[in-house]
């Protein structure tokens, strides 16, 4: 019962959030609480709370999303300074970085009140689904919400862009290139950064890096003999 009552409160919490780093300190909390109750072995629990933890991640995407035309005035600059803060600065005041932002814009959909009806209900229906041995993930939240989207407004339209060029040996060799430029660079320090929801794709991508590097390394080696 006070882990009901717990769960009621927080729900209520996230729906009050006006301010991302609210969100995200609800976000974290749940987190903690989840694999408090994973310890314990205590799945109802552990449901609960992994369900809270995306809910606030979901609250943080609409806020993130409202950045973009309405920015939170600085705090830190005298009072006749109106200078606006920029999406970029608010998300780092409450320690996201923008690719963390995008995909849970991902879980909250677009901002017209329609859509927020539609991906409130998906997220409802989503959780209430669930069956008994599944735990609630960001990739299934996220499916579910655009299931919901694409059923009542059909595919979404793709912008036309301009085709250009990537630079790929730059985005390539830019990992590596910071290694070898920063002797503190701490891998395990890094890695204790990553969020659970984006943990596994975090690790793919690595994975998929490692033989890639490998191939390209050979490679100079082949035509320069005197690359070690």
């Amino acid at each position: 019962m006070e882990e009901l009552a717990l769960y009621n409160q927080m729900v209520a919490a996230i729906a009050r959030c006006v301010e991302i780093d609210e969100a995200d300190f609800i976000r974290t909390r749940a987190g903690k609480l989840e694999a408090y109750a994973r310890i314990r072995d205590d799945r109802e629990t552990q449901r609960k709370f992994a369900e809270l933890r995306l809910r606030a991640a979901q609250r943080i995407g609409q806020l993130s999303r409202e950045l973009e035309t309405a920015q939170g005035e600085r705090t830190d600059l005298p009072v006749n300074d109106d200078r606006k803060l920029t999406k970029e600065e608010t998300l780092d005041r409450a320690g996201l970085n923008d690719r963390t932002a995008r995909r849970y814009e991902e879980l909250s959909g677009p901002r017209e009140q329609e859509a927020m009806h539609i991906c409130a209900a998906a997220t409802d229906a989503y959780f209430t689904n669930l069956g008994d041995d599944e735990m609630p993930t960001f990739d299934g939240l996220k499916s579910a919400v655009r299931s919901a989207l694409k059923e009542t407004f059909g595919e979404p339209l793709k912008r036309e862009r301009k085709a250009r060029e990537p630079d790929l040996l730059v985005h390539f060799l830019y990992s590596a290139n910071y290694h070898a430029r920063h002797a503190n660079f701490d891998p395990p320090i890094l890695a204790q950064e990553v969020m659970e929801e984006f943990a596994k794709d975090e690790a793919n991508a690595c994975r998929a890096f490692i033989p890639l590097l490998e191939r390209f390394i050979e490679e100079l080696k082949r035509r320069f003999a005197h690359v070690d």
